[in-house]
């Protein structure tokens, strides 16, 4: 009995001992579960004043983008996990129209973030647009939200936004250090006087030695105005301070519109969410504790959210209804006629916009618009020069009643004119750099094509001077038949008043081809009442115009150097616009037809029809064009004619990765079917023949 009751004992020693090693366990996981914490970043970039989800340049709802859908976004994020804190990188007050809230006590951007809840903004170089005036008022809005800024100091010496700012997320405590492009004095600096930005890279490491000398957080990330690869100098990039700062966890990035997510450099998550609230960075970092209880990261990545797949969030859009209003208001003031046509003729090629290689009604009207203002600013009969740029592909008014909204689809930036007392080799060196927007024309090339390191806004076009781009000559060399509206010549030493943008004055005229030649600067548009361009353009239309404008060009330059096979780039031409080949596109899509498509890459594919052939041939035989160039043209008659039999009642050769009519795949199908039957019957018949055997 006694030895039972021990054995019972024991057993219940043991199963208790048991018991208490796996509740233990159990409360060990649990407790250890309760260590491992994941807070969720959200970053925006970019957002260019798109604080509902509307294009006020075309005056029409976007639902693609913005603030209103941004905050449904945040919302639903937030309450997946309430660990969560959003950033904003950068261009946010610039852009639709944005400038209208320029002097409001508050500007709706910078509202609205406080509303959805962000911890930071990290100011960009558009913040800079409107001069120090401005911009020290503009950062003194916020309630909540942080201005970040660590590398821009102003003429007292103090620095505009602060360095950095930390946010508990259930007791992890996250620093967000804020930097912008040191870029900023190269487009902005007339407008900053005695302002000073530093390197970016030497600031972030002050910050993080700052927050590690003084234990402020557990983990740091970046949020900077910049892109993730080099601009201009080392150091405006977020890859090198990753490189230079391996103790940031995350760089939240923003100013080159580009999308990246799931991308690091020396262990450091870099993402930026494109423009215009069209998509949020997501970034989620696991952190375990420690026995000494300090926070580690054991694991982070990235992600993009696209905005346009949430609703707007109609609290946060009504609470921005007036704001909303003043700018439909603004945009729908009738301010003029066009009749005649539109501005902006049809693209002859899909893919490559027609107003940048001819002269064009649309660019004349900006031209002549910037030609009449600064007239009186320079002396009576002196040679006036002017240049601009076609800021977007899309640029066009129609004709019938010209809107306000409809001056911002011509011009789509506020920038401001800067007139300077040049001489003629001054004046073609800037055409020259202009010209490098083409690539040099090759024997066999059936378009002009772009070069796609220069993007279009950079390409200007230029008044008050006739001239000729000969596109087969290497870069340097391509203005020809330089000449003043009266025919004469420009020569070298001639004295010019040259008037451009104020963004092409800064960075590419006296920044950088004028640079230490001692230019001087004769007027500025920003001096006077009326300073913008696009505004410019309105008062042109109204006060010179009397409200009827028409498309009238000049037809002053014109592109020459390319000797295009008319036949050949009648088919290139025909397959492009039937979308049945793409022109070739830059790596981030932002420059189309990067080269010409070559007659190789399309023959096996040409719908010529025989008879336009032989007509251009025809043409060709009159004009006696080259040995060389008929011998082609009839080689391709012969394939065509070869097989003509097969494609007669068809108007194109099927491709690989072609989509086929409804009567190939009845053909394709028929003869499968034949193919199948003859595969079979043969089969059985062998079948057949070795079992009788």
């Amino acid at each position: 009995m006694i030895k039972s009751n021990k054995k019972r004992t024991a057993l219940m020693l043991a199963l208790t001992m048991m018991s208490s090693i796996a509740l233990g366990n159990i409360n060990n996981k649990v407790f250890a579960a309760e260590e491992n914490k994941t807070i969720q970043i959200l970053g925006t970039s970019d957002l260019h004043g798109w604080f509902v989800s509307h294009d006020y340049a075309s005056n029409q709802e976007n639902k693609k983008g913005g603030l209103t859908q941004i905050s449904t976004v945040v919302k639903e994020m937030k309450a997946q996990n309430s660990r969560t804190m959003v950033v904003d990188a950068g261009d946010t007050i610039q852009d639709n129209m944005s400038d209208l809230y320029i002097n409001d006590e508050i500007h709706p951007m910078i509202y609205a973030m406080d509303e959805i809840g962000y911890s930071s903004w990290t100011l960009g170089n558009h913040e800079f647009n409107y001069g120090s005036e401005v911009i020290e008022r503009v950062v003194t809005q916020p309630k909540n939200m942080k201005v970040l800024c660590g590398n821009v100091y102003k003429a007292d010496g103090t620095l505009l936004g602060e360095p950095y700012t930390v946010v508990n997320l259930d007791g992890i405590r996250v620093a967000n250090i804020g930097m912008t492009t040191p870029n900023i004095m190269k487009w902005d600096g007339p407008k900053l006087e005695g302002y000073k930005v530093t390197d970016p890279i030497v600031e972030t490491k002050k910050a993080i030695e700052k927050i590690k000398s003084n234990n402020e957080a557990d983990i740091i990330i970046a949020t900077v105005h910049m892109g993730k690869d080099k601009e201009y100098i080392d150091g405006d990039n977020a890859t090198d301070l990753a490189n230079a700062c391996p103790e940031l966890a995350a760089i939240i990035g923003g100013h080159a519109h580009s999308k990246i997510q799931g991308e690091s450099v020396n262990g450091v998550i870099i993402t930026e969410p494109g423009k215009q609230g069209e998509q949020i960075s997501k970034i989620n970092i696991e952190l375990s504790k420690d026995n000494n209880g300090k926070y580690n990261v054991a694991n982070k990545s990235s992600e993009l959210v696209d905005v346009k797949n949430y609703p707007v969030d109609e609290e946060l859009n009504t609470k921005l209804k007036p704001f909303y209003d003043k700018g439909v208001n603004d945009a729908n003031q009738v301010i003029g006629t066009l009749v005649g046509g539109d501005l902006t003729p049809q693209d002859e090629i899909k893919g490559i916009t027609q107003a940048q290689i001819q002269d064009t009604p649309v660019m004349d009207l900006i031209l002549n618009t910037q030609l009449y203002y600064t007239k009186p600013y320079i002396p009576e009969g002196a040679r006036n020069v002017t240049s601009a740029a076609l800021f977007s592909n899309s640029a066009n008014i129609k004709e019938g009643e010209i809107k306000k909204s409809d001056v911002v689809k011509i011009y789509k930036f506020d920038n401001t004119l800067y007139t300077l007392k040049v001489n003629g080799d001054q004046l073609k060196r800037y055409m020259e750099w202009s010209a490098l927007y083409y690539n040099q024309y090759k024997e066999g090339d059936l378009t002009i094509s772009f070069n796609p390191e220069m993007r279009g806004y950079l390409y200007d076009m230029f008044a008050g001077v006739k001239y000729d781009i000969n596109i087969s000559k290497p870069a340097g060399e391509r203005i020809e038949n330089l000449t003043y509206e009266d025919g004469s010549k420009v020569n070298p030493s001639d004295v010019i008043y040259l008037t451009a943008n104020d963004y092409r004055t800064s960075t590419k005229l006296l920044g950088d081809l004028y640079k230490d030649e001692n230019v001087e600067v004769i007027h500025k548009s920003a001096d006077t009442e009326i300073g913008a361009v696009r505004d410019l353009i309105r008062e042109y239309i109204i006060n010179v115009k009397g409200g009827v404008i028409t498309p009238e060009t000049d037809n002053n330059w014109k592109i020459t150097g390319c000797n295009f096979d008319s036949a050949k780039r009648n088919a290139l031409i025909k397959l492009v616009n039937e979308d049945k080949v793409q022109v070739p596109t830059s790596e981030d899509g932002r420059t189309y037809n990067i080269r010409s498509i070559t007659w190789d890459e399309i023959k096996s594919l040409v719908p010529v029809i025989e008879e336009d052939v032989k007509k251009d041939e025809e043409i060709k035989g009159e004009e006696n064009t080259s040995k060389d160039t008929v011998n082609a043209e009839n080689s391709v008659n012969k394939n065509e004619k070869t097989s003509s039999k097969n494609s007669k009642n068809n108007d194109k050769l099927p491709q690989a990765g072609q989509k086929y009519g409804s009567e190939d795949m009845i053909i394709i199908g028929l003869a499968l079917i034949v193919v199948s039957g003859i595969t079979y019957f043969s089969y059985n018949t062998k079948k057949n023949k070795k079992h009788s055997a």
